[in-house]
C-alpha cells in the first residue's frame, strides 16, 4: 500500500463504526466453524465440559476488525457459564494468563451482554489457522457458542484508499 496513513485512517474509521455501530465497515464476516455438537452440562460445580471448534482457515489476507461472540441462548447467566480461547496457528494464543500461556475469558467479560462486538485488531495472512475452544461452566443446561470476526480484506483496503485518495 502507498499510503500508509490512509491506511491507518480507513483501519481506525472501520474500528469506530464497528465500536459505535455493531456490524459495519467490514469487506465480510467471517465465523469459526460450529461445534460437532454442543459442550455437554458441566460434570460438577467449577469443572468445566471442554471442546474445540474445527479451524478456521483464512482464504485470503487482510485485517480482522472485531470479534464477535454468542452463547446461542443469549441470556447474561449464560453468557457467563461459556468461555473461550484462541489461538492463531497453533503457536500464539490471543488470550493469556501471564507467563502460564494460553488461557480461557468468559464470554459475558469479553464480549457483554448485549453488544457483542469486542474491538480487535490482528493481521492475517492467507492460510492462517485460528482455532477456538470452548468451556461450559454450567452445571444444568448445555452450551452452543459462536465465535465470529469482521474482516477487511487486503485488496478491499487498497481499492478504498485508492478511491479516498482520488476525492481529495
Amino acid at each position: 500500500m502507498n499510503n500508509a496513513g490512509t491506511s491507518i485512517a480507513l483501519l481506525a474509521m472501520v474500528q469506530k463504526q464497528i465500536i459505535e455501530m455493531g456490524r459495519g465497515g467490514c469487506t465480510g464476516l467471517i465465523r469459526v466453524p460450529d461445534l460437532v455438537t454442543p459442550l455437554v452440562v458441566a460434570p460438577g460445580v467449577g469443572v468445566p465440559s471442554e471442546a474445540a471448534a474445527p479451524a478456521l482457515k483464512f482464504n485470503e489476507s487482510g485485517f480482522v476488525l472485531a470479534l464477535y461472540g454468542q452463547e446461542r441462548t443469549g441470556t447474561p447467566a449464560k453468557f457467563a457459564a461459556t468461555e473461550f480461547q484462541l489461538m492463531i496457528n497453533g503457536q500464539r494464543p490471543i488470550i493469556t494468563s501471564g507467563e502460564a500461556g494460553p488461557a480461557f475469558f468468559p464470554l459475558l467479560g469479553l464480549f457483554g451482554p448485549s453488544v457483542h462486538w469486542f474491538p480487535f485488531l490482528e493481521y492475517v495472512e492467507k492460510g492462517d489457522l485460528w482455532q477456538a475452544s470452548f468451556r461450559n461452566f454450567d452445571t444444568a443446561a448445555v452450551c452452543n457458542p459462536t465465535i465470529g470476526a469482521a474482516f477487511l480484506a487486503d485488496a478491499k483496503l487498497d481499492q478504498m484508499a485508492a478511491r479516498l485518495a482520488g476525492r481529495r
